[in-house]
């Protein structure tokens, strides 16, 4: 996935999230969603199709 931006996030919740699909231009962004306590294994999901969020359990 060369050529994604990634970003280390430390927040909760997907309102979060939303807000940075409308923030952000339409192109696919990896971001890098630590939440320990509401997910605790790896997933994708994609927001608008804007948007690829990988959660993944904290260290």
């Amino acid at each position: 996935m060369s050529g994604c931006d990634v970003e280390e996030l430390d927040v909760s919740g997907l309102q979060y999230l939303e807000s940075l699909v409308c923030d952000n231009s339409p192109v696919l962004k990896t971001v890098f969603f630590r939440n320990s306590a509401q997910y605790d294994r790896m997933s994708w999901i994609n927001l608008d199709k804007h948007i690829l969020i990988r959660f993944k359990e904290s260290d």
